[in-house]
């Protein structure tokens, strides 16, 4: 090989190595901010979900066990709460969800966007029906869960924390973030 060809092949050795080099440390940056960015969200989404059973009356979860249970008038305070509490955040939902003794997942507390308040006057019980597996297991479990999914609105993670009511009432406190950014 010539002397030309050998100092081409090293440069391009070289090259290639360096490229390698950039990949990787590009690589693990990268994953290192994912995983900082994703534990920003977590804490708020916890944030979120530890203040909303201080945003309701204390028995809130106790009387919420029917479709009539709770009047209009507080639904419409407590969305109010919850409706601020998400803009503050920056959130996009957040929720309490109870399971009814039939066993259904019915929405008891939740924030609701001016085009969903247009949609229907009352949100209250209105069912969960595709509750992440994850949330129904944290609720009969008493732990929390977090779940991260995509819908034709975009793509979200969720946290919940199964709370307890002072009556005994178990219940998901919830919050969902938009991170299709």
């Amino acid at each position: 090989m010539s002397p030309t060809r050998r100092a081409v092949f090293r440069l391009l050795i070289i090259f290639v190595g360096y490229a390698a080099i950039v990949s990787a440390l590009s690589w693990a940056w990268y994953s290192l901010e994912k995983e900082n960015f994703t534990k920003q969200l977590d804490q708020k989404l916890l944030a979120a979900t530890s203040t909303l059973k201080d945003l309701l009356a204390p028995d809130f979860h106790d009387r919420a066990r029917t479709p009539t249970s709770i009047s209009l008038e507080e639904e419409l305070e407590n969305r109010r709460k919850f409706n601020a509490l998400k803009e503050a955040l920056g959130l996009t939902w957040v929720y309490t969800v109870i399971r009814t003794e039939s066993g259904e997942y019915v929405f008891t507390a939740p924030s609701v966007s001016e085009e969903e308040a247009k949609e229907r006057l009352s949100w209250y019980f209105y069912p969960y029906q595709e509750i992440p597996e994850a949330f129904t297991q944290a609720l009969a479990q008493r732990g929390n869960a977090t779940h991260e999914y995509r819908d034709e609105w975009g793509r979200f993670r969720s946290f919940c924390r199964t709370e307890v009511s002072p009556g005994g009432q178990p219940y998901l406190a919830c919050a969902d973030i938009d991170i299709s950014r």
